[in-house]
């Protein structure tokens, strides 16, 4: 029997510290191995990234990419407080070869506003280069667990 799986998502558990700064850069290749340009032709390239707890609220949400787009705050529990993560591309403009890199980051002041705890996380990608059906593909690249350890120093 034939089998096809589209699930291209890799597993990265990640573990940060209560009230630290939060940063995580990733360097994105294609199947080649070369960087892949996000400010290509068509456009910037969107990240997507939500943490949540057992009961699926929303812990800590993208807001936008640095130039925009990006943002996951429209499906907000109005009656629970989230924190805020940047997206940041290196890649600003369509005619230079692009990097590839993406940084994900908090502050430390939005993570000293989080429960330290273990739950869980993925990172979308949208690329404007391809679409389905009109819109921009959108794929799910990274997922795991996503644990906040406590901290003793916190500065006010």
């Amino acid at each position: 029997m034939a089998r096809v799986n589209f699930d291209i998502a890799k597993r990265l558990d990640i573990t940060t510290r209560k009230g630290d700064s939060f940063n995580l850069k990733l360097t994105l290749k294609d199947s080649s191995g070369s960087p892949i340009n996000l400010f290509g032709a068509d456009g910037e390239s969107k990240f997507y990234m939500q943490v949540v707890d057992s009961d699926g609220r929303i812990i800590l949400h993208t807001i936008s990419n640095s130039t925009g787009g990006g943002s996951t705050s429209g499906s907000l529990d109005p009656n629970f407080i989230s924190q805020q993560l940047t997206v940041t591309l290196t890649d600003t403009v369509s005619t230079t070869e692009g990097t590839g890199i993406v940084s994900i980051s908090s502050s430390a002041e939005d993570m000293r506003q989080v429960d330290s705890g273990r739950y869980v996380y993925d990172l979308q990608y949208e690329d404007p280069g391809n679409s389905i059906d009109s819109a921009n593909e959108r794929k799910t690249i990274l997922f795991g667990t996503f644990t906040i350890n406590n901290d003793i120093t916190l500065v006010v």
